[in-house]
């Protein structure tokens, strides 16, 4: 018997992160949002914890690791970065994620706050469902913040519609 365990769909950094987590209780992979802008592959780092404590279900992990994503996506100010980590999130996430709704909200918050080339629109296109997903919240309106809250019913995340409001995509309603 072998004490090897092989795990060729996931990054070993990453488990290396979730077992650190899970002997410890630590993220050791610190919010770096007030030192600088976060890197695609720090911020993919979080996607990729956020997919494996999903896949182990270790839900209090997942949670820890969506709330460093949002806050580090949260200072990020390269919109490709955004892109291309919504992009891996599209890749490695179901419709109605918690981790897509933060992508999406983020991806949102951005498009008015930095110019896409061309290049940088036509990746965006290519991203299967990012497009209908920024069509339909460009249809909701904008809060002044980015805030997020969990719905009391299915304890999925909810981005604030207008204040004092949030809308739950698990449930499709709103809530206070």
């Amino acid at each position: 018997m072998t004490r090897v365990v092989d795990l060729p769909d996931d990054d070993p950094k990453v488990v290396e992160d979730v077992l650190h987590h899970l002997y410890t209780g630590h993220y050791r992979l610190a919010s770096i949002a007030a030192r600088v802008c976060p890197s695609l592959e720090h911020l993919l780092r979080h996607v990729g914890i956020y997919v494996l404590a999903d896949k182990w279900g270790m839900q209090p992990l997942k949670r820890l690791a969506l709330d460093q994503f949002l806050e580090d996506g949260t200072e990020c100010e390269d919109g490709i970065t955004l892109i291309m980590a919504a992009d891996e999130i599209y890749l490695r996430s179901s419709e109605k994620d918690d981790l897509r709704l933060a992508a999406v909200s983020l991806v949102r918050r951005h498009l008015d706050d930095f110019p896409l080339s061309a290049q940088d629109e036509e990746h965006l296109n290519e991203i299967p469902g990012l497009g209908s997903d920024l069509l339909a919240w460009h249809m909701n309106p904008e809060p002044e913040s980015l805030e997020f809250r969990r719905c009391g019913d299915c304890d999925t995340l909810g981005e604030q519609l207008i204040e004092g409001s949030y809308w739950c995509p698990e449930c499709e309603k709103a809530f206070l």
